[in-house]
């Protein structure tokens, strides 16, 4: 008869090699709300390398070193892009990258500028509502990230004042385009209305200027 001591002995053992095998598949939870969805880098500490598929439209100094990269990924086709932003760390590879989500409705969508400031990143993103250009439309829009984690902190659609027509709106490539102001983030765009595609075919597109508050929370 064995010891009572020892059986146990061997009831804890097998317990706890029962509980660290389930541990060991446990995935955190996420939250299918969120718009964005952090991803880890696991080769973050080698290079800085893209992987395919990935168009960088900016490279940004964020300071402490690191490299602010907003660009887009791809399909195979080189078509339906998805926002991405990279934050690149100083001893080399990536801090974090991330996938921004746009509306189910729209066709694509790109990171094009990104600034930093203190413990935020601000990326813009431009999206395209439909996959043929002549009757698409450019919506712009303002996320905030996490600069520690690339969490999607707050964002913002961001309007040209004083135009209620339909229109499409862009921003150029350069720093100057999105820039912080003190405590504002200034936008420097063109847009064309929708109407002007037909009625007036040539016509020059119209520059906006929109500013809106680092704050981005409503």
């Amino acid at each position: 008869m064995k010891n009572p001591r020892t059986v146990f002995l061997i009831a804890v053992l097998s317990l706890l090699s029962m509980g660290g095998a389930s541990c060991s598949g446990t995935t955190p939870a996420w939250d299918a709300s969120s718009p964005s969805r952090v991803q880890e880098n696991k080769d973050a500490g080698k290079s800085a390398k893209l992987p395919a598929g990935v168009d960088i439209y900016a490279t940004t100094d964020a300071g402490h070193g690191q490299l602010c990269k907003a660009g887009a990924k791809s399909d195979q086709d080189g078509m339906n892009e998805r926002p991405v932003v990279y934050l690149s760390k100083a001893t080399g590879g990536f801090a974090w990258h991330v996938q921004l989500r746009i509306p189910k409705d729209m066709y694509q969508g790109r990171a094009t500028h990104c600034v930093a400031s203190g413990n935020q990143l601000y990326v813009l993103i431009q999206i395209d509502t439909q996959s043929q250009q002549t009757s698409s439309q450019t919506l712009l829009q303002v996320v905030e990230l996490n600069r520690a984690t690339g969490a999607v902190m707050a964002m913002r659609d961001i309007q040209v004042s004083g135009v209620s027509a339909a229109y499409s709106a862009w921003v150029d490539e350069g720093g100057d385009r999105f820039k912080l102001d003190e405590n504002k983030l200034v936008i420097k765009g063109s847009y064309e209305l929708l109407s002007d595609r037909d009625n007036s075919p040539g016509k020059e597109p119209t520059s906006f200027t929109v500013e809106v508050p680092e704050n981005l929370h409503p």
